[in-house]
This record gives C-alpha cells, sequence and structure tokens, in this order.
C-alpha cells in the first residue's frame, strides 16, 4: 500500500480558480432551468454543459490567474521533502 501524498507547498492560484470556477459552473444547470427552461432542461442542454462549459470555465479561469511564483529555495525543499532526505545544510546529509 502506498503512502498518503503529503503537500510539498501551497496550492497554486491557477489551480484554485480554475478548480472554484469547474465547481460554480455546475450551478449554471439550475439556473438554467429555473429561471429560463421553467423546470425542465432539455437533456443536449445538460450534457453540453455537463461537458463543455466546466472545461472551458476552468481553462479561462485558469489562463486569466496569475503565475504563483516559487523560489528555488521553496522548490529544492520540497523536492527534499518528497523524497525523503534531510533538509540542504543538515549535518547528517
Amino acid at each position: 500500500m502506498t503512502e498518503p501524498t503529503q503537500l510539498t507547498g501551497p496550492i497554486e492560484a491557477k489551480v484554485t480558480s480554475a478548480s472554484t470556477a469547474a465547481a460554480i459552473a455546475g450551478g449554471v444547470v439550475w439556473v438554467l432551468a429555473t429561471y429560463v427552461f421553467h423546470g425542465v432542461v432539455p437533456d443536449p442542454v445538460v450534457a453540453f454543459i455537463a461537458v463543455a462549459v466546466p472545461g472551458l470555465v476552468a481553462f479561462a479561469a485558469g489562463y486569466k490567474t496569475r503565475h504563483t511564483a516559487r523560489t528555488d529555495s521553496d522548490a529544492l525543499a520540497a523536492t527534499r521533502r518528497r523524497e525523503n532526505l534531510p533538509p540542504a545544510g543538515d549535518a547528517a546529509a
């Protein structure tokens, strides 16, 4: 059995915005059902929304959001933690 994956740094803004946008895009079906179609959304519209809209919205949000900058020391520390190596400069290394 594999060990659980540990987060090695903060979640990047691009990932957060894309994930949030994709989740919110699901609310489009409810809005359409309630206000546009007054109760029943046709199956082709639901299929289009379920497949295309979350992907397109997530892509757009990720594209628009600025990249989260990481310093070289952050990347090195993350790699060392992931590979279970002692911290850089440790006498035991």
